[in-house]
């Protein structure tokens, strides 16, 4: 199995993080509650590459009834220039994905849309 993987470029940390993602994922999915979160600071840069990892689980999660985010827009509304773009995420429910947005930005497209529709 392992060289099987490895062949298809599939290293053991990698195999991790997948297994990782499916559990968080099926925490948001199923049970509705909780928050996948891959942020970016001063000392650490995006690890995960928008077309091949961020853009399919926002999909999935969007789909879901879910909502995903890089801090100011959906992951589904970047614009994709190169297939080595990183950014940063988070995946969970809408107000897991305000609390995100607010405490990254102060202020949440969410939130205003929220406030917005019930005005």
């Amino acid at each position: 199995m392992q060289q099987y993987l490895t062949c298809f470029g599939i290293s053991n940390l990698l195999l991790s993080f997948l297994l990782v993602v499916n559990l968080e994922m099926k925490q948001i999915i199923v049970k509705e509650k909780g928050i996948f979160t891959n942020v970016i600071s001063p000392t650490t840069k995006a690890k995960l590459r928008l077309l091949f990892e961020v853009a399919p689980l926002g999909l999935l999660i969007e789909n879901a009834g879910g909502h995903s985010s890089d801090g100011k827009q959906s992951v589904l509304d970047k614009v994709v220039t190169n297939t080595d773009d990183r950014t940063q995420v988070a995946y969970g429910s809408k107000n897991e994905i305000i609390r995100f947005e607010e405490t990254l930005y102060g202020t949440s497209r969410l939130a205003a849309e929220l406030a917005s529709a019930s005005a």
